[in-house]
């Protein structure tokens, strides 16, 4: 495999890592580029969703960051998932079933990780334990000190 893993994040490179990503039961994927001020905003926020989410112990959910400046990689994705309405270096996210995109969000730079764990635990929520009753979901949107909100 040619993707490398950053803690709890894949990245893919090339045409070649997406396999997984459109393999994965689960999957919240970002499209990233290095030279964008709101999609570095957006990945800061997209990696603490990353760490949230592993930390309270939820359902297992990949998480991506795909090299948008890759133009391979670029001209795969379907209108549903880049459209032309959106900038290069938005910082989109996608959350993502075997492929099939259930959730778009063209750009994440000003939107609470709250709100992210909570769009996400929506798709997937906790079939057992505290997460239904305000367990873990509700601790996993909380802000941590030196976390962006």
């Amino acid at each position: 495999m040619n993707s490398s893993t950053l803690d709890f994040v894949t990245r893919i490179h090339s045409r070649e890592d997406l396999p997984e990503l459109l393999a994965a039961e689960r999957a919240v994927a970002m499209l990233s580029v290095d030279w964008s001020g709101p999609e570095r905003k957006g990945r800061e926020r997209f990696l603490a969703l990353a760490h949230r989410w592993q930390d309270a112990g939820l359902p297992p959910v990949q998480f991506f960051l795909i090299n948008e400046d890759d133009d391979t990689l670029r001209d795969f994705f379907p209108r549903q998932i880049r459209c032309a309405c959106v900038p290069l270096g938005a910082g989109a996210v996608h959350w993502l079933a075997r492929g099939k995109v259930l959730r778009s969000e063209m750009q994440i730079a000003d939107c609470p990780v709250s709100q992210l764990v909570a769009w996400t635990a929506e798709l997937w929520p906790a079939e057992l334990g505290p997460a239904k009753a305000g367990g873990p979901v509700e601790s996993a949107g909380e802000s941590r000190p030196g976390e962006p909100a």
